[in-house]
């Protein structure tokens, strides 16, 4: 029976991303002065699927090696343009990774980050995750999973990106 569920799960996600509407998906920049940093899209269905699972930043994972992962540094702000059609409302949560996409903590520990928006982008500035001083992983950097939330109307969109940053570790 659970094998059933799981094909059809997985046969709605395949015919779903026909339906997805690109122009939306297609025009997000995430930035930091000239460092152009790459993001996984998801539509509202994959994400109703994945939600705020465990397994949210694992396709970066498949596509990316911890090695090609952009290192912030903490301070730095990161730009997010969304072109030509902004959306409504945005989110932006921040989550401590371990080097397969693993949530290290618990969503008790997922940072809401805080941004400004200003001629129709959004800026937040990296900083170091207050988790990344408990100590499960000792280490100068961390990997920093980010989740942007994006509304227009009804509409949601899912917007992922990881990059390293320093931990409370480096000195």
């Amino acid at each position: 029976m659970k094998r059933i569920i799981v094909i059809t799960l997985l046969a709605m996600v395949l015919l779903g991303v026909g339906c997805v509407k690109i122009d939306k998906l297609s025009e997000l920049t995430v930035m930091t002065g000239e460092i152009n940093v790459d993001y996984i899209s998801l539509d509202k269905m994959e994400y109703d699927l994945l939600g705020d699972s465990k397994d949210i930043f694992k396709s970066t994972f498949e596509q990316y090696e911890v090695s090609d992962l952009k290192y912030i540094k903490s301070g730095e702000v990161i730009t997010l343009d969304f072109g030509k059609e902004q959306p409504d409302k945005i989110v932006i949560k921040d989550d401590m990774l371990d080097p397969k996409g693993d949530f290290i903590y618990d969503d008790k520990l997922t940072r809401e980050v805080q941004f400004t928006e200003e001629n129709g982008k959004y800026h937040f500035t990296v900083e170091k995750h207050l988790a990344s001083g408990l100590g499960a992983v000792f280490s100068e950097t961390a990997i920093d999973g980010y989740r942007v939330n994006a509304f227009w109307g009804d509409e949601e969109y899912v917007y992922t990106f990881v990059i390293i940053t320093d931990s409370y570790m480096t000195v």
